[in-house]
């Protein structure tokens, strides 16, 4: 945006804009006030104030708001030159903005930048030879940026869509499940509709029943008593309805959820889908060995093979650590395991904090113990999820690191172990972690 126009400096002319500007005189000029400058001062640098922003005209004064000084300072941490009022520790009881930085002389400075200037100058014209290409080259990112972006918002409709779709699906449902129950447990209105027709039913029995003849029928007197009987039994039905109606409405009728808990509970769940994130395409690692005599790597780092004494000792796969607010994935595939010790906890898969040489090390990680097929999570062993499947030469375990939820998860040979742990630190720099007991043991990167 830009600042505000100058008014041209000649006193009479203080109203009208300027539209020039003098380098040498530091004065604005309207047209006329040009006019005249321009025959009395010829050699004199003008510029058309029109063709440029306020802002980028250098005037030799401090354009910051109530300074208006001259620029006789130059700040190296900021690589500007600055006024008096820039560098002062009070100004305006609030500090300058330069207070606190590295300031020195223009005469200081002068020599460095002038002897700077042509090499600066060739540096720039080749710069700017590739300049129109960068530009472009920006301008296609930018595009891509733009189809991202949509692609992400598409994607979040779709989803949100698909779940506002199930949720009317399942308010119709349970608006369904409410009228059956209903039909099936109260009071229905065809009930109420009947019983209204009963006390003209009634009153015609009676008629019938008390202008009973010695010399009538036997049939129509066994008639009359049935109509008699069934008014009766009609009127105690109506009584029981009543009082099975009344016990069902001093039961508490409930539907979950019931509490503002359970449903503040759905909200939150709601409220916190999804995540928007960068992450890599692929995270590669490799073995690193932290005790290099303890083992003997692949050509390509991705083969360890344990050397050393029978004890626990650890790799650490690379020294990147795993990519915080993201998902990482990786597998690891038992090419040999000693005499099949598999009951014998002899290899360690997950992750921990950066290796510290610690004997028990092991202990400060998350991981899956292949053997026993459980989870050693920090200084405790979980057998929760254990898994059944034996292990056996050519099994592979994947590691799966949520560091948006704090999730650690390991696939087993293709049988998914659900959440090992949902304690993982989000902030804290972690790393993909194995750690062998026995001596000839091999695990292998596979993907």
């Amino acid at each position: 945006m830009e600042n505000k126009k100058e008014k041209c400096s000649f006193l009479e002319h203080k109203e009208i804009e300027a539209n020039y500007y003098c380098i040498h005189c530091n004065v604005y000029m309207c047209h006329k006030c040009e006019s005249f400058h321009s025959k009395l001062c010829q050699h004199h640098k003008v510029i058309n104030y029109n063709n440029i922003k306020t802002k980028e005209l250098f005037t030799g004064f401090c354009k910051e708001e109530k300074h208006q000084s001259e620029l006789d300072y130059f700040c190296k941490n900021h690589n500007i030159l600055v006024c008096a009022k820039c560098i002062v520790k009070i100004n305006d009881k609030n500090k300058g903005k330069h207070s606190n930085c590295n300031i020195c002389t223009i005469d200081e400075i002068k020599n460095e930048k002038i002897n700077n200037l042509k090499n600066n100058i060739n540096i720039l014209e080749n710069l700017s030879k590739t300049l129109g290409q960068s530009i472009n080259e920006m301008k296609k990112i930018f595009e891509n940026v733009i189809e991202k972006r949509e692609e992400l918002k598409l994607k979040v409709q779709k989803i949100f869509t698909k779940i506002r779709n199930e949720l009317n699906k399942r308010e119709e449902q349970l608006l369904n499940d409410v009228d059956i129950f209903f039909e099936n447990n109260f009071l229905k209105e065809e009930t109420i509709n009947d019983c209204e027709k009963l006390p003209n039913k009634i009153k015609v029995s009676l008629e019938k029943s008390k202008n009973i003849d010695n010399n009538l029928d036997i049939n129509i007197i066994i008639n009359n008593c049935i109509m008699i009987e069934n008014n009766i039994k009609d009127i105690n039905n109506i009584n029981d309805i009543i009082t099975k109606s009344n016990n069902s409405f001093n039961k508490k009728l409930i539907f979950k959820p019931d509490t503002e808990d359970e449903i503040n509970q759905i909200l939150s769940t709601i409220k916190s889908i999804g995540n928007i994130s960068l992450q890599s395409e692929k995270y590669i690692f490799q073995f690193n060995p932290n005790l290099s005599n303890n083992y003997l790597l692949s050509e390509n780092g991705l083969i360890a093979t344990k050397k050393g004494l029978d004890d626990w000792d650890c790799v650490i796969m690379g020294n990147t650590e795993i990519p915080k607010n993201a998902i990482s994935k990786w597998k690891i595939k038992l090419n040999y395991i000693t005499n099949y010790r598999l009951n014998s906890w002899s290899i360690l898969i997950g992750i921990g904090p950066k290796y510290d040489g610690s004997k028990n090390f092991h202990h400060k990680c998350w991981s899956f113990i292949c053997g026993e097929c459980s989870f050693n999570i920090r200084n405790k062993v979980s057998k929760s999820n254990m898994i059944k499947a034996r292990l056996k030469i050519g099994s592979v375990i994947e590691v799966i690191v949520d560091r948006i939820k704090g999730y650690l998860s390991f696939v087993v040979n293709g049988n998914d172990c659900g959440v090992a742990c949902k304690e993982i630190p989000k902030e804290e720099i972690l790393y993909p972690f194995v750690s062998m007991y026995d001596t000839e043991q091999i695990v292998e990167i596979v993907e």
